[in-house]
């Protein structure tokens, strides 16, 4: 892309925070609660954010191509650790929700592409400058704002 010598604006957003209510949370056999399932190591961070506030970026962006032309920025919201998010989302639902860490071997030969992702985060991560972000755009969602906001309604528990 750099080599077409166009204007360029260049967004890398981080793990959605959407992806906790897909495969990696599981309830529990007996319907006790969930499961979050994940091969990254215990005291590891996972930088995330919300696919609203990618769309905020890139929106600001759009308004102002030529203030915004030749950045690149990594875009999240959050930093935690697996058991972090595990706990703020079981608080959020009402749910006991502990971490559960995948063995590495078990995950590549079930998917090599998810491995090799997970290797990088494992190793390397995200590395948004989350503050800075939060500076100049205020509404940047924290993971618990975006949970109080509805992000996953559908698993709390009925009052």
């Amino acid at each position: 892309m750099r080599a077409l010598d166009l204007p360029l604006t260049i967004v890398r957003p981080v793990y959605f925070f959407e992806n906790f209510g897909g495969w990696g949370l599981q309830p529990r056999e007996g319907g006790e609660g969930y499961t979050l399932a994940m091969p990254l190591s215990p005291g590891t961070t996972l930088q995330s954010v919300a696919v609203d506030d990618i769309g905020a970026f890139v929106s600001k962006a759009f308004a102002a191509p030529t203030a915004w032309a030749g950045r690149e920025l990594e875009l999240g919201g959050d930093q935690r650790t697996l058991a972090e998010y595990a706990a703020v989302i079981g608080r959020d639902i009402g749910a006991r929700v502990d971490y559960f860490q995948l063995p590495w071997e078990a995950l590549k030969e079930q998917n090599e592409d998810l491995y090799l992702m997970n290797q990088f985060l494992e190793r390397e991560g995200y590395q948004a400058d989350i503050a800075a972000l939060r500076a100049e755009y205020p509404g940047l969602h924290t993971f618990e704002q975006w949970l109080a906001e509805g992000g996953l309604a559908h698993l709390r528990k009925a009052a």
